[in-house]
């Protein structure tokens, strides 16, 4: 399979040239002249590799890798520089650098330090980004001005990580009023949430922020009944705080608006299916099929604690799990004409 590389190198000779050797070798490889663009797309795409210069525009090389590793992002970074003092090689790696080659160096070493890099685990897949990227093309639907232009083009729902608090997001969904919208917590931005994944109580505080923000999207003249909630699996959480949001989730119910939840195929599942952290397109179909089972049994257990919409990848084997569990629902009913238990989602 190719790897994905990302080069962030300023000189554009040599960036033609690793660019070309890289490719030579059969990986893709995308480029960044600049630390604020390199830190942007490492952040934000599954690459299998980072080759970064130290000495950048913008941003250094240090400043790069320090700020990818506060923002959780693991994926291998191999450092290129002139600096070969010890205590510079010495700062990269504590910094989070997995390897660090000083120039000028030999082309063949440095593919060799490029393979044994990739011949490590890929890099855990990352639960959110901060936009979606179609080639060159950058887009955030967090931004009101996109929202709003989605809206015009008649999407009928709005599902905000931001919970509508951008500048002007209110505003644009309250202007377009048959639209849905589902409001999610998010403690932090997609950059920095694993870093921000402390609570106290953490069903405490996503009930409370939640309550908050269906307050300020009603004061905003949007009807309560357009109005979704979602707790936000993985975005700033960790697989501790997800379990326990499962455990506790109908407490969200008295929020009063239907119940959203994404469970399908994070890497929390992924851990207690006892699959190793991977980027999705590096599992193998049995590793998969796994996960994909997983999601299913927690999509299940998700609706049976009062979810009325769950996030999917698999479809069919979605529904084909709920309609067992409804089935089971019914039996049970009809076994006990008393109970008063939900016999569909």
């Amino acid at each position: 399979m190719r790897k994905r590389i990302l080069l962030v190198e300023d000189e554009p000779g040599l960036r033609l040239t690793l660019s070309g050797r890289l490719a030579s070798e059969g990986h893709l490889v995308e480029q960044a002249a600049d630390g604020e663009t390199g830190l942007r797309r490492a952040s934000s795409e599954p690459f299998d590799l980072v080759v970064l210069d130290v000495m950048l525009p913008d941003r250094s090389g240090f400043d790069v890798c320090r700020d990818l590793r506060k923002g959780g992002i693991e994926t291998p970074v191999l450092m290129l520089t002139a600096r070969g003092q010890v205590e510079d090689r010495v700062l990269g790696l504590k910094l989070g650098a997995d390897d660090y080659l000083v120039k000028p160096f030999a082309m063949s070493e440095l593919l060799a330090r490029v393979e044994a890099r990739l011949r490590r685990e890929p890099p855990p897949a990352r639960e959110a980004t901060e936009g979606y990227h179609f080639g060159e093309i950058d887009v955030d639907f967090r931004k009101a001005e996109v929202m709003r232009a989605a809206l015009d083009l008649g999407a009928d729902i709005v599902n905000d990580i931001g919970a509508l608090q951008a500048p002007g997001a209110l505003a644009a969904v309250a202007a377009h009023p048959r639209c849905g919208v589902c409001l999610m917590h998010m403690r932090g931005t997609p950059r920095s949430m694993q870093a921000e994944a402390v609570y106290d109580d953490v069903m405490t505080e996503i009930s409370a922020f939640l309550a908050e923000r269906i307050d300020a999207v009603q004061a905003a003249g949007i009807a309560r009944e357009r109005i979704v909630v979602d707790p936000g699996i993985g975005f700033g959480k960790t697989p501790a705080h997800n379990l326990e949001i499962l455990a506790r989730q109908q407490a969200l119910l008295a929020l009063g608006v239907p119940l959203l939840v994404g469970w399908s195929r994070k890497s929390t599942l992924a851990r207690l299916a006892g699959l190793p952290a991977k980027a999705p397109a590096g599992r193998s179909p049995t590793e998969q099929a796994r996960l994909e089972a997983a999601s299913v049994v927690a999509a299940v257990l998700a609706v049976q604690r009062g979810a009325r919409i769950v996030r999917v990848h698999d479809v069919a084997a979605t529904v084909a799990g709920l309609a067992v569990w409804q089935a089971s629902q019914r039996a049970d009913n009809r076994a006990d004409p008393s109970s008063d238990r939900a016999s569909t989602p």
